[in-house]
């Protein structure tokens, strides 16, 4: 018999997870902002949001000029969430979806309602979003930490080669962008990870 969520997966169009690695990390402007830069360019953009979120929808629905829908796994159950994303990005050219918290953050009683989870259950990639305030080498140590985890892992792997966020990586990783903050050392950087969760 035949995943009701697994064939709504199929039907689904383009899509994009931006995620972080905790919050704060500027989820929301780097989400909001591509909502809109994606509409400026003609784009008709889905907005969703990962969790019960209800304020962040909001700035969603200014930028990209429809409804921002959620995307909640732990009330709804994972089943439910392909169906919930088809019906957000119905007649859209692309949906944009903003985690929650950190990525592999979710219900402590296990239950699928991460970031990382929805991604995996929407077979969708990764814009990983790290603040590197402070920082310079290790916000890509950073981020190769969080590529080589699972949601089963306890963060024990990592890689000890320093890596560096400029250009290709050969672990398949890109450096998007970055942008300043409130001083002069605060900075943002973007990486994306585009198979950053294993596919069974």
């Amino acid at each position: 018999m035949r995943n009701a969520g697994a064939d709504r997966t199929l039907l689904l169009g383009p899509r994009i997870i931006v995620a972080g690695t905790h919050s704060g990390a500027g989820k929301t402007t780097v989400a909001t902002g591509l909502m809109a830069a994606l509409r400026h360019r003609g784009l008709s953009v889905a907005p969703a949001k990962v969790g019960p979120d209800f304020i962040d929808p909001g700035y969603h629905a200014l930028a990209a000029g429809r409804p921002g829908r959620n995307l909640e796994a732990w009330m709804c159950g994972p089943d439910c969430i392909a169906s919930l994303a088809a019906r957000a990005a119905h007649d859209a050219d692309i949906l944009v979806v903003e985690g929650v918290m950190g990525l592999f953050d979710g219900a402590g009683d296990g239950t699928l309602s991460s970031t990382a989870d929805v991604a995996h259950l929407l077979d969708a990639p990764v814009i990983l979003v790290i603040d590197c305030s402070a920082q310079a080498g290790s916000g890509g140590g950073t981020h190769t930490r969080i590529r080589d985890v699972r949601p089963a892992d306890t963060c024990r792997r990592c890689d000890p080669q320093p890596a560096r966020l400029s250009g290709p990586r050969e672990d398949g990783a890109q450096c998007l962008g970055s942008r300043g903050g409130t001083g002069p050392r605060r900075r943002r950087t973007v990486a994306r990870r585009s198979s950053l969760l294993a596919r069974s």
